[in-house]
């Protein structure tokens, strides 16, 4: 069960409906549950490649791929070079650019 889901079970139920899930809930569920109540978020699962095209990155980000080639040039993406003039860009780089947009992400210095 993602956070979300559980933020949206929670958000759905009242208090005493809660306690009965809990109760009823598996112990690997409980101990999410101890682990969130700790303060520990859980993380997110990447699905898909690793690297992308870089039309596929702008995708991703809602962006125009020359949008994205000039975050590579302004060096907030790190573009990766796998051919002569073939490059790609790293989803990890992509994520924390969407959440952090401001910020420089990746190899860049």
């Amino acid at each position: 069960m993602t956070c979300h889901q559980i933020k949206k079970s929670i958000e759905n139920t009242d208090q005493s409906e809660r306690i009965v899930k809990l109760l009823r809930a598996t112990p690997s569920q409980q101990a999410a549950f101890d682990r969130i109540l700790d303060g520990e978020m859980p993380k997110a699962v990447i699905s898909g490649p690793f690297l992308l095209k870089l039309g596929d990155g702008a995708k991703l980000l809602g962006v125009s791929r020359a949008t994205l080639w000039r975050m590579c040039k302004q060096g907030r993406l790190v573009p990766i070079e796998i051919l002569p003039g073939t490059h790609r860009v790293s989803r990890a780089d992509l994520e924390s650019l969407a959440s952090h947009s401001n910020k420089q992400v990746g190899g860049a210095r």
